[in-house]
Parts: structure tokens; C-alpha cells; sequence
């Protein structure tokens, strides 16, 4: 194939290594433009972009967004409220923001690249799972305008990286299990049966259907091979099953809530832009993914008087943090994708909340969970279930100056 400025290309249909040859020509050569993979039946599968033989982006697999949350909170990156140009393409949007935080001297350019290379490498490893059944290949040469502030030198090594990652896949047997399915528990019965209490709970804790494979190899911090190896003979038992999980929304854009709408029923208000009350009591802000813990907290604290916003889904709290500024907040210790303790930190690494009482709330109430707790920065413990009295004067202990009248 001869690489032309100008030039657009729409292959024949391909192996997975004719795929990958044709990939390693372009990053051998200072070419620039846009490689977009598909289906033989014409469905996207990864898309990548160059410029003068460097890649600057790779998008592949069904999970853009949760890849993009996952991957910032799991290096750190601090990039709430940083927004892309106006004018910004939606295929744009990440790289968009990388170097406006870095503009903003949010971020680093080390964790910058640190960010590209792993979003590069799990696009390229979905691409390749993509196109076991064949693919096609559309090339588009020519100028780019991109900035060269980042882009990656090493395209190739990386190519070659998610290669031999998707092959490893191959030999542990996973070839057809996606790191992006989510496993739930489908017989708890028999679960609890084959398993210790501890092990159980666990399971029975993480495996509800909303987290995927790679969400929770970060929360459990286990091998993501090994795994998902354990829970596909838990699978094969029929105690729990793989499913396919949607995406989430981008970051700052309203998310749908498509099957309440379908069903006539009124979405919940979103608790970003909730207004404030008027009363001038404290708000405080529950972070649980159990909505009945979220319940009996807002009973509790709104008929004493208090402001009150819940977030169930800890990749959505700080965003919420941001826009509300809580003066209080309750924070639960296990929750699938980001656990209390590492949520916890993340707050603390906003200088603006350093001071706000964060306080724990768990079933395990144990040494080393209070010693974690500490270690993460939190203000104080309380165990569930949770009792009236005890939430009521914790929250008076750390905010004494702001008691509501109601109290």
C-alpha cells in the first residue's frame, strides 16, 4: 500500500493480521490523517489518528466514556470542571481536554501521555477483539491541524503491545469474554454454598450488573486476566453471568435516563444542578450506591432541618462535589468502580474540600478499615445500620456553627 498526502483508502475485507500489517506500514511512515476500522458489515469497532506517523488518539470498544472516567481516576488526574474549546468535534473531545489541563497546569504532561498510552492500548486490544470476525479498513491521508503538543513517538511499540496483550487474552482461554461485560450474580443461594462468608459477600457486594470487568479489577486491585479466569468458572457453574453493559454520557453532558422516559415515569432531579435550598442549613451530601441507605438518609436529615443532595454512582460524585459544595459529606466504604477509601482521597486532593468533615459509613466496622478510613483522609467512622441519633450528632459535632432552627 503506498502512502499518499490526499489520498482515501476503504479496504477489502481483512484478517486481524492483515489488520495489524497494515497499521504497522502507516506508523513506519510520517503519514498523517485518520484510520477508522469496521465491521465487514459496517459497524465502527476502533479509529485511529496520526500525525506524521505519530498517534495522538485511538478510540475502540463500546466504552469511551467509562474508559475515559476510569482511566483519569485511576492516575490521578485532576480534571473537573477543565472543557474543551467551543467549536470542539465530539471525536475530539478527550485529547481537547488533556490540553486545555495542561494549559490550565491541571495536569502534567507526563500524566498526559501516561493517560494516552493506556486509553491507546485498551482501544487497540478492543479493536483487535473487534475484528476476529473480519473488518475493514478506511484510510484518510492528508493534512492535520492538531496540535503537537502530545502525541505518542512510540505508536508502533504500543501496536505491538495490545498485540501480544490480546494474544495472552487468547491462551488464558478469554477469547470470547470482553473485559468490558459486566458480571452479575445469578443463583446467591448456590453462591453461598461454594463459597466462604467473606468471599460471598464480596461477591455479592461488586457483582450487581454495573460495573465491568476492568472496573472492578481496579477496585478489587486484582489482574484483570486472572479475574475474569476466576469468575468464568464461577460462570460456568451458573452462578453468575456476563452481561452487556451501555456506556455512561460524557462528562458535562446530562444523562439520559431512556427507561424511566420510555415508561412515563418523571426522571429525579439531577443533583448537579439542584438548586440550593434558601434556608441557609448546612448541605449535606450522601455518596452510597444503595438507594435505600440514600433514602433513609434524606429522610433523616431533611425533616431536621438540613440541605440534602445523593449520589449513587461514585463516578458521578465529583462532579456533584464541585457544583454543590457540600458542608458535610457521608460516604459509603464499598461501592463498585471507586471505593470510599479512594474516593475519599480524590476529594482531598481538592484543595477547597481539605477542611470539609468526610465521614465514613460501613458494615465492617474494623480496625484496619478505620485505620484505611484515617489514611484517606476522612474526619470520622460510623457503622450501619445507621441510627437517627448517632447521624444527627455527628453532623452537629463537625458543623456546630450551622444547626438548623428545625433541630
Amino acid at each position: 500500500m503506498s502512502i499518499i498526502a490526499g489520498t482515501y483508502e476503504v479496504s477489502e475485507a481483512l484478517s486481524v493480521e492483515q489488520l495489524l500489517g497494515r497499521l504497522q506500514e502507516v506508523l513506519r511512515t510520517p503519514a498523517s490523517g485518520t484510520i477508522t476500522v469496521s465491521s465487514i458489515n459496517g459497524t465502527p469497532i476502533g479509529c485511529l489518528r496520526f500525525k506524521l506517523g505519530r498517534l495522538f488518539w485511538v478510540t475502540g470498544g463500546q466504552h469511551r466514556w467509562r474508559r475515559w472516567n476510569r482511566l483519569t481516576q485511576q492516575l490521578g488526574l485532576q480534571l473537573e470542571g477543565v472543557t474543551p474549546p467551543a467549536g470542539t468535534r465530539e471525536d475530539d473531545w478527550e485529547y481537547q481536554v488533556l490540553i486545555a489541563g495542561l494549559n490550565q497546569q491541571k495536569i502534567s504532561q507526563e500524566q498526559a501521555i501516561a493517560l494516552m498510552e493506556q486509553t491507546i492500548l485498551e482501544s487497540m486490544f478492543d479493536m483487535i477483539q473487534g475484528s476476529q470476525g473480519g473488518c475493514q479498513f478506511s484510510n484518510s491521508l492528508g493534512a492535520d491541524s492538531t496540535s503537537e503538543l502530545l502525541s505518542i513517538p512510540n505508536g508502533l511499540a504500543l501496536l505491538n503491545q495490545a498485540q501480544e496483550n490480546w494474544q495472552a487474552w487468547q491462551v488464558a482461554g478469554l477469547s470470547d469474554s470482553s473485559p468490558d461485560s459486566a458480571p452479575v450474580v445469578r443463583n446467591a443461594a448456590a453462591l453461598q454454598q461454594r463459597t466462604s462468608p467473606q468471599t460471598y459477600q464480596t461477591l455479592t457486594n461488586l457483582l450487581n450488573g454495573k460495573s465491568t470487568l476492568r472496573e472492578l479489577a481496579v477496585v478489587m486491585r486484582q489482574d484483570l486476566k486472572m479475574l475474569t479466569q476466576t469468575l468464568l468458572a464461577y460462570a460456568q457453574w451458573e452462578l453468575i453471568g456476563l452481561e452487556t453493559l451501555a456506556d455512561i454520557e460524557r462528562p458535562g453532558r446530562q444523562r439520559a435516563i431512556a427507561s424511566q422516559a420510555d415508561q412515563g415515569i418523571a426522571a429525579p432531579p439531577d443533583p448537579r444542578t439542584a438548586p440550593p435550598g434558601g434556608n441557609g442549613a448546612p448541605l449535606v451530601m450522601c455518596i452510597d450506591d444503595n438507594p435505600k441507605v440514600c433514602e433513609m438518609l434524606e429522610k433523616i436529615l431533611t425533616s431536621a432541618g438540613y440541605q440534602y443532595v445523593g449520589v449513587q454512582d461514585s463516578l458521578q460524585a465529583l462532579p456533584v462535589l464541585l457544583e454543590r459544595k457540600p458542608d458535610f459529606i457521608f460516604l459509603d466504604l464499598v461501592m463498585p468502580v471507586a471505593s470510599g477509601y479512594e474516593v475519599c482521597s480524590q476529594i482531598r486532593r481538592i484543595s477547597s474540600f481539605k477542611d470539609v468533615p468526610v465521614v465514613i459509613l460501613t458494615g465492617n466496622d474494623g480496625i484496619i478499615d478505620r485505620i484505611r478510613s484515617k489514611a484517606s483522609g476522612s474526619t470520622d467512622f460510623i457503622s450501619k445500620p445507621l441510627d437517627v441519633a448517632k447521624v444527627l450528632a455527628t453532623i452537629r459535632h463537625y458543623v456546630p456553627d450551622r444547626v438548623p432552627n428545625a433541630v
